[in-house]
């Protein structure tokens, strides 16, 4: 079973990629707090047990669609994530992409919904009730994140 978690952002596509693509700003709005510049324009995530390389692309669809890809990398692991950006009118993005629900729990969904909900609040500069919630569930997945054992 597959479900699209998608939000509307009100800012053109341009702007939502061009902050998306910014690999500075994965630590803002995902649980991915451990991000550094290791030299030149490569960028590391370290955790407990691994370091991984991480590459962040996007790529323009024909259709004025963008695809924006989260690689990881490292000895024991490799997965990417991709996340697809669709205009709905000259100034609102819709922010997409198909999550596996056999392959994620509901807390799982919970934390990337926050995930798109903080990515809203930050690119549109609004504040939202659930904000600090979200930043705690986005944190403590942080913590389980760097944690994991992948061997």
């Amino acid at each position: 079973m597959t479900n699209e978690l998608a939000i509307s952002i009100l800012k053109p596509i341009c702007h939502v990629e061009k902050f998306m693509s910014d690999i500075n700003n994965m630590p803002l709005w995902t649980g991915h707090q451990s991000i550094f510049r290791a030299q030149g324009n490569s960028f590391k995530e370290i955790r407990l047990h691994a370091i991984f390389d991480v590459v962040v692309s996007s790529m323009r669809c024909n259709d004025k669609r963008v695809v924006i890809t989260f690689h990881w990398s490292s000895e024991m692991l490799i997965y990417s994530v991709d996340i697809m950006l669709k205009p709905t009118s000259p100034n609102s993005t819709k922010v997409m992409f198909d999550i596996d629900r056999k392959k994620f729990d509901s807390e799982n969904l919970s934390i990337f919904l926050a995930e798109l909900r903080m990515l809203k609040s930050i690119v549109e500069s609004i504040d939202y009730p659930e904000k600090s919630k979200d930043r705690y569930l986005i944190n403590c997945h942080h913590m389980n994140l760097y944690q994991k054992d992948i061997t």
